[in-house]
């Protein structure tokens, strides 16, 4: 293809011209990888090894269906960075959203941030396989006048109905309809 459009070039034009034909078609090429073959080729879920980069373990089930298996939390720019570490104990029988509520020290929830899980990855839980690890990342918005230790609540729940998924502890026995991850988030 270069060496055809080259031959439309001058002789004493080819040299500047190879330089702009290859440099075009370095771009179409990026361009094709990463805007179209890269898409359309994604994986959703990460490999089960990545449970390991969970800086903070947890053992939740919700349902039977969704694991919640680790979680990581930094507070930067007036926001909560949260990340979710789930995996699929079997596959989910419906594409549920979850929630992270930013709770006080009265248990007022102060600031909330609810998405399926998975969605920032398009890979929700209707998608979902058993043993599926999805990595998921949302923030919380804090207000502006939030300041001290908060505690972070995680649930899962049916958006059509509001009906949220039951959770089981790492020793199988209820614990309620959300989990309070360990520790405090320190908002300055």
């Amino acid at each position: 293809l270069a060496a055809g459009l080259l031959a439309l070039f001058p002789a004493h034009q080819r040299a500047i011209a190879t330089a702009g034909v290859g440099g075009a078609l370095a771009t179409l090429a990026l361009v094709l990888l990463f805007g179209v073959l890269r898409p359309a080729y994604a994986f959703g879920f990460s490999p089960t090894w990545s449970l390991w980069l969970a800086p903070n373990r947890v053992q939740s089930d919700f349902g039977g269906m969704l694991g919640l298996r680790g979680y990581e939390t930094r507070v930067s720019d007036g926001r909560v960075r949260l990340t979710l570490f789930w995996q699929a104990i079997r596959a989910p029988d419906f594409d549920y959203s979850t929630f992270a509520h930013l709770v006080d020290a009265s248990g007022q929830v102060r600031a909330q941030a609810d998405q399926g899980p998975g969605k920032n990855v398009d890979y929700t839980p209707a998608k979902w396989q058993p043993e599926d690890v999805v990595i998921d990342r949302r923030e919380i918005t804090l207000p502006p006048d939030a300041h001290g230790d908060f505690q972070i609540n995680i649930g899962a729940y049916n958006y059509a109905t509001g009906a949220r998924l039951s959770v089981t502890g790492a020793t199988g026995a209820p614990a309620g309809d959300f989990v309070a991850l360990p520790g405090k988030v320190r908002v300055p």
